[in-house]
């Protein structure tokens, strides 16, 4: 089933916040405890997000529990594979892994 069009449009608006707030914070134009906290609600909206869509894929919130809790590439990789085909966030994962050293799946990167 394809995502509502406003649902994308919110996707879309949330990956462009992310990059302004990654632009912000690299120039040191706001201070690490404002970024933590646009995390946190980040994560919140993601997952809210994930919800309404209702689709039996493995989430981005999903995936990133996996990777926070420093899980090995392997599974990362399969998570990453298991998401939606069209989910936005799906490029957002593959990013995540190549941040963490996992490059294929039998990488030894460091995972979260």
């Amino acid at each position: 089933m394809d995502d509502d069009p406003a649902i994308e449009a919110l996707i879309r608006r949330l990956a462009a916040t992310d990059l302004t707030v990654q632009i912000a914070s690299d120039a040191g134009q706001i201070a690490p405890a404002e970024v933590k906290a646009y995390e946190a609600h980040r994560e919140e909206l993601v997952a809210t997000l994930d919800e309404i869509r209702g689709t039996s894929d493995v989430t981005y919130a999903q995936f990133r529990t996996a990777l926070d809790l420093r899980a090995g590439c392997a599974t990362l990789f399969e998570l990453r594979n298991a998401m939606h085909p069209k989910d936005p966030l799906k490029a957002d994962a593959t990013s995540d892994l190549r941040g963490v050293g996992c490059l294929t799946p039998r990488s030894s990167g460091t995972g979260g």
